[in-house]
């Protein structure tokens, strides 16, 4: 059934894109690892999270904390980065994973 699913890009509506950045960080890091999760979730305050998968192993981070937003496209390295709104949830993200 898997083998049947159509491949998908970033879906919904175009949000604006204030600033855009490469990382090496892959969304596992980020999201997956509880060690980093629990750190993440401790500095980084009001986030949901949200993945849109492209393959087995790639896809779409999307973070939000209204009205600000990320996007980690997992697709290529080195990772994309989109990000908008007063916030910027990347660099939050970043500075809390390094922590």
């Amino acid at each position: 059934m898997r083998d049947q699913a159509v491949p998908r890009g970033r879906t919904g509506p175009k949000l604006p894109t204030e600033a855009t950045s490469t990382t090496e960080l892959h969304s596992y890091q980020l999201a997956g690892d509880r060690a980093a999760a629990v750190a993440i979730g401790q500095r980084v305050t009001g986030i949901r999270r949200v993945w849109q998968p492209k393959s087995a192993t790639t896809g779409y981070l999307w973070m939000y904390a209204d009205p600000s937003w990320t996007c980690l496209d997992t697709t290529v390295t080195p990772y994309e980065v989109e990000q908008a709104g007063p916030r910027r949830l990347f660099d939050e993200l970043r500075a809390a994973h390094r922590w």
